[in-house]
């Protein structure tokens, strides 16, 4: 089954996939947080801030 429309299903599935892939904490923000964040993630990145995480 599909929990695309049950959110807090959702979000529960993935908090659980997370935590055995072994992460330790995971957060979740809307799509639309904020208008900035494409333009600074680019900069970001442009000045090589991902370290050797090249799938970024």
């Amino acid at each position: 089954t599909s929990d695309a429309g049950r959110p807090a299903a959702l979000r529960e599935a993935l908090v659980l996939r997370a935590k055995e892939a072994g992460f330790d904490d995971i957060g979740i923000a809307r799509s639309d947080a904020r208008a900035d964040l494409p333009a600074k993630l680019d900069r970001w990145l442009a000045l090589g801030r991902h370290g050797q995480m090249g799938w970024m």
